[in-house]
């Protein structure tokens, strides 16, 4: 990195060509080399130790500790401080959350903590610019609106406590090009990073427990990401059982509720379009106003809940350290460049017009970067990502079918 002070956010970078998304299943069925590869990668970011002592990724270490798991689903919600791939000048923090003002916790509700954005036209950019940080080549998604999920429920990838993968020789010729002796292959079982994620070192000070009408949530003393876990300060094991009926029951609700997304006629107007897709508030909205499209952060906010039960899923300040949120943001987005694929005019602008008014958008509840009601603009920071330069990625640069923002390429696979 050129700068210490920040983790750029690039994504995958001379791949040479553009690549379809792989579904978590299509990888672990039909690319087993990749899917070893993904899975290694995973344990390596989340520090985990395989149960083979010679294996060696035992010698792989995180170059930025700002890259690891903890550290990135940190950013997410809590814990409520500075992301520390984004290291800021005292000057450039006056406006940033704190536990200790007032400003922050006295009002009712109080200014929400965490870095994402929630409510607001800026929902579906920002997490996209949080998938980026993971890295594209790591991510894949799980579509949890496919037709078997109602037969099958959730993947075993996604639920099983280890998982089987490849291990063999890495040959290095004197060209120094990789070669991999596919003789010397056999499957190894290691943890599986996709279940579950045990949390490194202490547990953050201000993960607090919360009550609830399943149970409580003992998000201060669980030890590893759950899901409908057992209401007990002490529980090991999330209940995959119960997710799975409510995963069955929902589908249909699901499914529909994607269809209405892609409903929205060609001549709607663009801000108020763009604003009833993207986010479950409506700024835009007036009394009179008939919508029955409902949106996409809508339908995103149900599998959350039933993903999640009474664990760390259902919660927007603990939801990312459970590995699940990373796929199911991943499928979301890809219904995201779907949708921007076929309304390629919709878009936030710098506000909607009303009665010939023009009115901003913006985020009431605010972020740990950006305070109460801070006005939202396509050239806006998706605080804390920051481009190369060092320069905050903005909601336009993430329009990657706009042929004027970078990385736009007419073929680009969804």
């Amino acid at each position: 990195m050129s700068n210490p002070d920040y983790y750029p956010v690039v994504g995958r970078k001379d791949t040479g060509a553009n690549y379809d998304r792989l579904s978590i299943q299509e990888l672990q069925s039909n690319h087993p080399y990749q899917f070893t590869l993904f899975i290694l990668a995973f344990l390596v970011i989340q520090e985990r130790p395989l149960t083979d002592p010679q294996s060696p990724l035992s010698a792989v270490f995180l170059e930025n500790p700002a890259g690891s798991f903890g550290a990135i689903a940190s950013i997410h919600g809590k814990p409520y401080q500075e992301w520390i791939g984004d290291k800021r000048k005292e000057l450039e923090k006056i406006a940033d959350f704190n536990s200790n003002d007032r400003k922050d916790t006295g009002p009712v509700p109080s200014r929400f903590g965490g870095y994402c954005s929630h409510g607001a036209v800026s929902f579906p950019p920002w997490h996209r610019s949080y998938l980026l940080l993971l890295e594209d080549a790591l991510i894949r998604y799980w579509d949890w609106a496919a037709e078997d999920v109602a037969i099958n429920g959730l993947p075993q990838i996604l639920k099983e406590d280890t998982v089987k993968i490849f291990t063999g020789h890495v040959l290095v010729t004197k060209e120094n090009k990789t070669k991999i002796s596919r003789r010397s292959f056999s499957e190894i079982e290691v943890p599986n990073p996709l279940s579950y994620y045990p949390f490194v070192g202490e547990i953050p000070p201000d993960f607090q427990d919360v009550v609830r009408e399943n149970g409580v949530a003992y998000f201060s003393t669980w030890r590893r990401s759950l899901r409908y876990a057992e209401s007990s300060p002490d529980a090991k094991h999330s209940n995959v059982k119960a997710l799975e009926i409510e995963l069955k029951k929902n589908l249909p609700d699901w499914r529909r509720k994607i269809a209405l997304l892609f409903t929205f006629p060609e001549g709607d107007d663009s801000a108020k379009a763009w604003d009833e897709f993207s986010n479950t508030v409506m700024q835009s909205k007036r009394a009179n106003d008939m919508t029955l499209r409902g949106s996409l952060e809508g339908v995103h906010n149900n599998v959350h809940q039933y993903l999640g039960g009474n664990g760390h899923m259902s919660d927007p300040d603990y939801a990312a350290f459970d590995p699940i949120f990373f796929l199911h943001h991943c499928n979301v987005d890809r219904l995201f460049s779907l949708w921007e694929w076929c309304y390629i005019k919709h878009w936030m602008q710098d506000g909607y017009t009303y009665d010939g008014e023009i009115y901003p958008w913006s985020l009431d509840g605010g972020t740990y970067h950006q305070v109460y009601n801070e006005q939202i603009l396509p050239e806006g920071n998706l605080a804390p990502f920051r481009t190369e330069n060092g320069e905050y990625w903005t909601s336009k640069q993430t329009r990657f079918l706009d042929p004027t923002t970078p990385g736009f390429h007419p073929k680009c696979t969804v």
